[in-house]
């Protein structure tokens, strides 16, 4: 939702004020609203000339999500002369983070992906979406799934090794190492999968997921003071990705107690990365997961947010069909509770190989 005249200085508070001020009906009418004038918004050919010409050419999963030409991911070095893929540069204020929102890898774009990856010193990759979902043909894991597999990419330039995994419902953690054999130079990431995340709807458990962001988030800064880039991918590259990316924005920019304004966030995602956003769920989840992030984060705010508990309610079944409990506990358990020392293990190891490396 946004606010008509947003404060330079208004608070998480006020922004939820305005909505709580609003009878349920009239709300439910207006994030209604600004959501279909964004999906109202028509794309002109020329804003996407590049994916016009590749549309036919197996690098594209979707006709009908374009890619845009003023932010699109160029490939470096291209074999065929062709730097063409399905992704996009998202550039956000306040965020810490740089994104590239992609389509999930083809069979003819694996080499593609990884190219991307590695020239431009990806941290880590988000995947929002099971790889055998609707069981489509062009569907395969992208990566080396099991511990000690190897896999070759770029005609064998590159060589992709599959080093540990951390497995817990919800959330799928494998360290990779990328060699490029010709310099011998070599990187580690991180690949997560979260896999509770139905197409075109939102997350299956909000609070899971917003544990999931955090960690994702807390493991990817950098202490050279460069914006990490980080992939984030579902199937299209719209939806789920681009709800991630949005609500990742909107989290930082309540932290940093700035005005928040949902659909202008949406918007500037949207220039940048055509059709992000791609149902009222997951427009409605954005407002719904700030809502509970902060209360988490924040346990004053609690009791602003209960004498509203009907927009509350409202917003919350507007988004998710979620079961659990409106709110997170402050000490409440959770898979990430129960395999932390396993991943706080598997980065002090990427840290311990860091500090061998020669100087």
């Amino acid at each position: 939702m946004s606010m008509d005249k947003p404060d330079d200085n208004c608070s998480f508070q006020e922004w939820f004020s305005a909505m709580a001020s609003v009878n349920l009906r009239k709300l439910s009418e207006q994030l209604k609203a600004e959501f279909e004038e964004m999906q109202n918004e028509v794309l002109m050919p020329h804003e996407h000339t590049e994916f016009s010409k590749n549309s036919f050419t197996g690098r594209v999963r979707y006709s009908d999500i374009p890619c845009l030409d003023i932010s699109r991911v160029k490939l470096r070095f291209p074999v065929d002369g062709n730097d063409f893929i399905h992704a996009n540069w998202v550039h956000l204020r306040y965020s810490p983070f740089t994104f590239i929102i992609t389509q999930a890898p083809l069979e003819a774009t694996i080499s593609h992906f990884w190219s991307m990856v590695w020239y431009e010193e990806v941290s880590a990759v988000v995947c929002l979406t099971p790889i055998t979902e609707q069981n489509e043909p062009n569907d395969r894991p992208y990566w080396p799934v099991k511990p000690g597999e190897d896999q070759f990419i770029m005609s064998g330039e590159i060589l992709l090794q599959h080093l540990d995994k951390i497995m817990q419902d919800e959330l799928q953690i494998t360290l990779l190492r990328l060699v490029n054999k010709s310099t011998g130079e070599s990187r580690e990431l991180y690949h997560y999968m979260f896999m509770n995340w139905p197409d075109h709807a939102s997350p299956t458990c909000t609070h899971t997921f917003l544990e999931a962001m955090e960690t994702i988030e807390k493991n990817s800064l950098r202490e050279n003071g460069k914006l990490p880039v980080i992939v984030v991918h579902c199937s299209a590259g719209v939806g789920r990705a681009g709800t991630f990316v949005c609500l990742s924005n909107l989290i930082h920019v309540a932290e940093n107690k700035k005005p928040i304004n949902v659909l202008e966030v949406v918007k500037a995602v949207r220039k940048q990365r055509a059709l992000v956003v791609q149902s009222f769920p997951q427009y409605a989840f954005l407002h719904w997961a700030l809502l509970v992030h902060m209360m988490k984060k924040d346990s004053n705010l609690k009791s602003v947010l209960e004498k509203s508990c009907k927009t509350i309610c409202a917003i919350r079944e507007w988004s998710t069909d979620s079961e659990c409990m409106k709110f997170a506990q402050v000490k409440r358990k959770t898979i990430f509770g129960r395999f932390n020392q396993r991943v706080k293990g598997m980065f002090s190891k990427m840290s311990l190989r860091k500090q061998k490396k020669p100087s």
